[in-house]
């Protein structure tokens, strides 16, 4: 996980023990390692009245003549604050709560140094900037940028220490997972997900109906289907972007034993089908009551209706069939999605949202 320090003043615990006449007590648990670090707050009597919190002398009998502000709360019921620290600091100095007539009510001990403070290396010596300067395009193929991580010499010991590492995945959709995933086998063990909602997966989300899975009444409420291959002329592509979907559920059933009650199953994706209703502007056979199927409005082209497009949506569709007709362009999505991408949005002079519009619904 990325650091955000820039000063690095490592400091001893020297704020569990406050002074103990003043009615708010001080603490800091841990080492002061970061430029973020929590101060926590404990009020033995009742302070009504905003509290200002300051870093300086620990001898100031002022807020004002303080070094640093770290911050101000209302909240006396025991808060916990965040403070940010600057880019420098000076050592043997104390946090101080101040009250609303500037009198003191809180102080630490005094903040003793385990290191005199240096400008810490944003990376390690064999760490790889994630940007042009090492070959990886951030905004264009990532494969391209695995294939060049891979050819890096990582030592031994840089790996064991970021596998100490204390990880952090936001969000439990199918990304969140499969790094959950990938890390975990790895080796790293510290990690964690976090997930606002109730319930993992993402966009990926199946809606069950009134028959619940036994009998397929459900409703897709994100993606509905996965294409794997695509054929252009005699030849067959295999969909790289979705076959990693693919290569999950077989991963994941491998790791559940192919136990049936935890299977991962991929239901047939019926794109078209004859004998499907044509539901449109009401239009019923009259010897049933009920809409054509597909079939019949084929066989029978009266039962449609053909409106005139818009002037702009017509121009829409008239460039995406433009992409539709570009079978190189396609092929270079079957095969890298993300180099097709990046050439894309740079070669081409359409908004980037005909080629996620296309995308979606490109490989039925």
């Amino acid at each position: 996980m990325k650091r955000f320090c820039v000063l690095n003043l490592l400091f001893h615990q020297a704020l569990s023990s406050p002074t103990p006449d003043l009615p708010i007590q001080l603490e800091i648990k841990g080492k002061i390692d970061s430029r973020l670090t929590n101060i926590h707050v404990s009020i033995d009597s009742h302070v009504d009245t905003l509290i200002r919190y300051t870093y300086g002398r620990c001898a100031d009998s002022s807020s004002h003549t303080a070094e640093h502000v770290i911050g101000q709360s209302s909240n006396t019921n025991n808060p916990r604050l965040v403070w940010i620290l600057p880019e420098s600091i000076s050592e043997d100095g104390c946090i101080s709560a101040w009250d609303a007539q500037d009198r003191i009510v809180g102080k630490s001990n005094k903040l003793q140094p385990a290191l005199k403070p240096r400008q810490l290396q944003k990376r390690g010596p064999h760490s790889i900037p994630m940007d042009n300067s090492t070959g990886i395009d951030a905004w264009g193929p990532w494969f391209d940028g695995v294939k060049l991580l891979e050819n890096k010499n990582l030592s031994a010991i840089d790996v064991a220490e970021a596998k100490r590492k204390e990880i952090a995945i936001i969000g439990a959709g199918m990304s969140g997972l499969m790094t959950y995933l990938i890390l975990h086998q790895s080796g790293f063990t510290n990690l964690k997900i976090l997930e606002a909602s109730q319930r993992l997966g993402g966009r990926v989300h199946t809606e069950y109906l009134s028959g619940g899975p036994s009998d397929y009444s459900y409703q897709e409420m994100g993606p509905m289907r996965f294409p794997s291959t695509k054929v252009f002329g005699n030849e067959t592509y295999n969909i790289s972007d979705h076959q990693i979907v693919f290569q999950l559920a077989e991963e994941m059933n491998r790791l559940n034993g192919h136990d049936r009650n935890l299977s991962v199953d991929f239901i047939p994706w019926i794109q078209n089908n004859e004998n499907a209703f044509y539901y449109f502007d009401g239009i019923k056979l009259d010897t049933t009551g009920l809409p054509p199927t597909i079939k019949q409005v084929a066989e029978n082209e009266s039962l449609s209706i053909t409106l005139p497009l818009e002037e702009s949506t017509e121009n829409a569709q008239n460039k995406l069939d433009a992409i539709y007709s570009n079978e190189t362009l396609m092929r270079d999505i079957a095969v890298n999605m993300h180099r097709a991408h990046r050439d894309f949005i740079g070669n081409n002079s359409l908004l980037v949202f005909f080629f996620v519009f296309f995308y979606c619904g490109i490989f039925e």
